[in-house]
């Protein structure tokens, strides 16, 4: 991450970058719970950070830069469950798992994506969600050769299936105002660099020919990219998956899911929660592994992550009734791959595995493996 781009710009960045539309705002606050913990990363000057913090959730505020960060502090003086922190995107200092909600507004091109990305799934707990918002004019701000990444195209890398949502957010501003705001532009020329007054010069021309009544609107447009975080396994890991269902439980996901999901235990035998492993290609030694729902008309999907299952052929394994779900799917993995598909006649298609649960008769569940397959040719 960048640290010194923004370095004697933070008093034009807080009086003339344009802020967030309620609208924004509130879309954000209903994928959230109520409690919802938030890390605001790079987070400037505080234009997003005080409009979180406004609203009474507590948020960590972290910036690395010391101008950014001490016009934060100012910005943030006013609310006391802000938590302000001297740190990188890739590297924020926060605990392991301790938030439920991280940003990242007008920002996210600046971060080392690969290693953000890693510190997300530190940070986040189970179910924590990314948000990434950014103000443009239509088009893209990307400058060929640019030490960064536009807000657009650094989000179309970073996430893998994002509900994106836009909302118009019209500026207006005076000529101060619109020379300010250039002034705070990280590669904007200096009063000291060399072509400074021809540049300036330049921006105020744009003001003079564009204005209407000593004001220039800015058709800027607000975009907000979100996903839920994916954890990824190790292949010889598969003993932690197990704690992912404790974990769910304990945090309220899985009460959260079985609600939005619209269902009931008992529905036709089947339990409404199950779980995707290997939904998508993270590489030869590692898999995705997701609690999940069977979506149905009446589910509510706001702020979940969906993935759509291909027709296959299932090779389906049941276990006997356990007392609690999981327990015995780890064995049955194990077993259909080491001694069925062998011997079967099948191969293991292209595809992921799932897990479906079901009420046993009185209490309990009984559990399967469901691996699609695909008959061997020379059989």
């Amino acid at each position: 991450m960048n640290t010194d781009a923004f370095t004697g710009k933070a008093n034009d960045y807080a009086t003339s970058r344009p802020s967030y539309p309620e609208d924004a705002i509130d879309y954000i606050r209903s994928l959230v719970s109520a409690d919802a913990v938030f890390a605001d990363i790079g987070a400037g000057t505080g234009k997003f950070t005080e409009l979180i913090a406004h609203c009474g959730y507590k948020v960590f505020a972290v910036e690395p830069n010391d101008d950014m960060r001490t016009q934060l502090s100012v910005t943030m003086e006013p609310f006391s469950n802000a938590i302000i922190i001297n740190s990188t995107a890739e590297a924020t200092k926060l605990p392991d798992h301790s938030v439920d909600v991280i940003t990242c507004a007008q920002a996210l091109g600046w971060f080392d994506l690969s290693d953000f990305q890693i510190e997300c799934l530190r940070i986040g707990k189970l179910g924590a969600t990314v948000f990434s918002l950014y103000n443009s004019t239509p088009g893209d701000n990307y400058i060929p050769g640019s030490h960064r990444l536009s807000s657009r195209r650094a989000a179309e890398s970073f996430f893998k299936n994002p509900i994106i949502r836009k909302f118009s957010n019209p500026i207006f501003y005076t000529r101060e105002r619109w020379i300010s705001h250039n002034a705070s532009i990280s590669d904007s020329l200096q009063t000291s660099d060399d072509g400074y007054k021809t540049h300036s010069d330049e921006i105020s021309q744009i003001f003079d020919l564009n204005n209407i009544d000593g004001f220039l609107r800015v058709e800027m447009e607000t975009t907000v990219h979100s996903e839920s975080i994916e954890r990824t396994f190790k292949n010889d890991e598969n003993d932690i998956v197990p704690g992912l269902w404790d974990e769910s439980y304990a945090n309220g996901e899985y009460e959260r899911l079985f609600k939005a999901a619209g269902a009931k235990n008992g529905e036709d035998g089947k339990h409404c929660i199950g779980a995707i492993c290997g939904y998508y290609e993270s590489g030869d030694d590692s898999f995705p592994y997701i609690i999940c729902a069977l979506k149905k008309p009446g589910s509510d999907t706001t702020g979940f992550h969906t993935a759509n299952i291909p027709k296959f052929t299932w090779a389906v394994f049941r276990s006997g009734v356990s007392e609690h779900m999981g327990t015995e799917i780890i064995n049955m993995y194990n077993r259909a791959h080491s001694e069925w598909l062998p011997s079967s006649g099948y191969d293991k298609a292209s595809g992921p595995d799932m897990e479906v649960y079901y009420d046993a008769p009185g209490s309990g569940y009984f559990q399967e493996v469901w691996i699609p397959v695909t008959k061997k040719e020379n059989d």
